[in-house]
């Protein structure tokens, strides 16, 4: 169910990817040098560690900060979350409790992101390297214990960025996360929009 749920936000995703240019600014417009992107969206695990639990589907947030070497070649430093959260009753002693998991990652890290065209859509491919925290929680009957691991990933992300205005622009875009730390499959798939600033001309 999980993963058909994926699968409808992806394809609306790309259908939106393609109607939206007709309401995008059809001109070209002046490239900017500095860009900060705020997104959110929805995001699935594909390691089998959490089937069967809330905590294999959850939102994700990104902050990301772009600095334009050229018309084509960005650099890219990227923050990155995926949040999860499940409830359940377990009984000790002949008292049901009702147990709160959660379960949270965050990715940080350097990338490079290519784009091409000129006009009000730009589509784009983008690699990072993260450093990459994940931190399961239990809390019951308001005593709560976590537990967080770290290490090393890496992501790819493609998509569109549509051009709303000189200095504002629409990026829709499907990503893949992946990462083990302490042998926990942490990797995941997300598709997001979100909202970029755009400033400083480019020369």
């Amino acid at each position: 169910m999980r993963h058909d749920r994926f699968v409808r936000l992806a394809a609306a995703t790309i259908v939106l990817a393609g109607t939206l240019p007709a309401i995008a600014f059809a001109a070209t417009h002046e490239p900017m040098r500095n860009h900060i992107t705020l997104g959110f969206g929805y995001g699935q695990h594909l390691s089998d560690d959490f089937d069967d639990t809330d905590l294999e589907s959850g939102g994700i947030g990104q902050l990301a900060y772009r600095y334009s070497l050229n018309r084509s070649v960005d650099l890219c430093i990227d923050a990155r979350s995926f949040m999860a959260s499940d409830q359940a009753q377990v009984g000790i002693g002949g008292t049901f409790y009702e147990v709160d998991f959660s379960h949270d990652t965050s990715w940080f890290g350097p990338g490079v992101r290519w784009s091409s065209g000129e006009g009000g859509v730009r589509p784009f491919l983008q690699a990072n390297v993260f450093f990459v925290e994940e931190t399961f929680s239990v809390e019951i009957d308001n005593v709560s214990e976590k537990e967080s691991n770290d290490g090393a990933g890496f992501g790819l992300a493609g998509g569109a960025d549509i051009r709303l205005s000189r200095l504002l622009s629409l990026p829709l875009e499907l990503s893949y996360l992946y990462a083990k730390p302490k042998d926990f499959d942490v990797s995941s798939l997300g598709v997001s929009v979100g909202l970029t600033f755009n400033f400083t001309p480019l020369p």
